[in-house]
């Protein structure tokens, strides 16, 4: 691999973070969005509030939406991920890699994920949710 490639990587690991985060932190901002509140922004002619209604309309399409979206991200970090493992410690280690990958998911089913974080943060908008990822709420 080149050299300029593995310095790359790593920021396209986080920029890839960051959009798997956007995705989830999404799906829990539409479903768990406030009817009632979209109703009163509707009768004051907001705009924006026109613009989430027609969304929200179609909330099957955007569900499907925002979970290709995330797997696809997913995918590329688990395939960047792993090429970089192999890259530093080789292919004897990808057995390894996979074990701790796995371990990771399983903390991430715990309820530490982004998804629950941003449900806590009601009222916040998106990067206010990232700027305080890890505080409780």
């Amino acid at each position: 691999m080149d050299t300029n490639v593995i310095y790359i990587m790593p920021v396209v690991l986080c920029v890839l973070v960051m959009f798997s985060a956007f995705f989830a932190m999404s799906e829990v901002a539409f479903i768990s969005l406030n009817k009632l509140r979209l109703r009163y922004l509707l009768q004051q002619g907001r705009k924006n509030a026109q613009v989430v209604q027609r969304i929200v309309m179609k909330m099957d399409k955007l569900i499907a939406t925002i979970l290709v979206g995330n797997n696809f991200v997913n995918i590329a970090i688990s395939a960047i991920g792993t090429s970089l493992f192999i890259y530093f410690f080789g292919n004897n280690v990808a057995t390894i890699s996979s074990d701790i990958d796995y371990n990771l998911d399983c903390v991430d089913c715990r309820g530490d994920n982004p998804e629950n974080l941003c449900r806590k943060a009601r009222g916040k908008s998106f990067f206010e949710c990232c700027l305080v990822f890890g505080r409780d709420y």
